[in-house]
C-alpha cells in the first residue's frame, strides 16, 4: 500500500485531561508520500493566551539505511501541565529531533519561565494495569536519547508543599536516555520558608540561601548546602 496526499487542518482544538492542559488555533498542514512525512506546518495556542504558542516542522522519510526524522519545534510561554495536585508550569523551548526512528537524539534549550511544583498532595495510583504497562514499553522504545539538553529556570519557579515555599532558579544539562539521564548542574534556592512541625514544637525557618548540585547519574546522591535562620 503506498500513501498519499495532503492533511490539512484548521481551527482546531483540543484538551489534554491528564495534564489539565487545553490547546486551540490548531493548524497542520502534512504532506504524504510513499517515502516521506513532510510537516510543512504544524502550530497552536495556549487556550488561555493566543500570542503563548507552539511550532512544529520538518519530515520523516525513508532512506537507504531506514526510517529517519529530523523535526525541529518552538515554543513560547506554553502552559504543558495545569494541575494542582502535581504542577503548573509555562514552558519555552527550541528543539531538534534527528536520527534513524528507533534511536533519535534530542538537543536543544528548555526554560521555565513560571512554575509551581506540589510535593505532598499527589494522590496514590492503587492499580496498574497490564494496558498500561504496555503503552509505557511500546513508547520507550522510541524514546529519544538526550544529547546536550539545557534546562533554565527563571525568576518565577517555586517549591510548595504543607511546610514549605521555595523560590528556585538555575541551569542543568541533560544527556543519555531519558530513564537513566546524566543530569550536571546547579539548582538555587534564593528565598523561601519552611515550617518544621513536630506536634508541640513548630518553627517556621527563612531559607537564606541552598545549592543543589547534580553530578551526573541520578544513582550519584547530589551535594546540598542549605542555610535557613529563625
Amino acid at each position: 500500500i503506498e500513501t498519499g496526499g495532503i492533511i490539512l487542518v484548521r481551527e482546531g482544538a483540543f484538551s489534554v485531561p491528564a495534564l489539565g492542559t487545553g490547546f486551540r488555533d490548531f493548524l497542520m498542514d502534512v504532506s504524504l508520500a510513499p517515502d516521506s512525512i513532510l510537516i510543512q506546518r504544524a502550530r497552536l495556542a495556549d487556550e488561555r493566551s493566543e500570542n503563548d504558542t507552539a511550532v512544529v516542522e520538518g519530515a520523516v522519510y525513508r532512506s537507504a539505511d531506514g526510517w529517519r526524522a529530523d523535526l525541529r519545534t518552538m515554543a513560547r510561554n506554553l502552559r504543558v501541565i495545569d494541575d494542582p495536585r502535581t504542577a503548573e508550569a509555562d514552558v519555552s523551548w527550541q528543539l531538534r529531533m534527528q536520527g534513524p526512528i528507533d534511536s533519535l537524539a534530542l538537543a536543544g534549550d528548555i526554560t521555565v519561565p513560571q512554575a509551581n511544583f506540589f510535593i505532598g498532595r499527589q494522590r496514590r495510583r492503587a492499580l496498574v494495569l497490564a494496558e498500561d504497562l504496555a503503552a509505557e514499553e511500546a513508547a520507550s522504545q522510541f524514546s529519544p536519547r538526550l544529547e546536550g539538553v539545557r534546562l533554565r529556570l527563571g525568576n518565577e519557579v517555586r517549591l510548595r508543599s504543607p511546610e514549605a515555599n521555595v523560590q528556585l532558579t538555575g541551569e542543568v544539562a541533560a544527556a543519555g536516555t531519558l530513564d537513566a539521564p546524566d543530569v550536571r548542574g546547579e539548582i538555587q534556592a534564593t528565598r523561601g520558608t519552611f515550617r518544621l512541625d513536630l506536634g508541640l514544637l513548630q518553627r517556621t525557618f527563612q531559607v537564606d540561601s541552598g545549592r543543589v548540585r547534580l553530578n551526573g547519574p541520578l544513582s550519584v546522591p547530589p551535594t546540598m548546602d542549605i542555610q535557613a535562620s529563625y
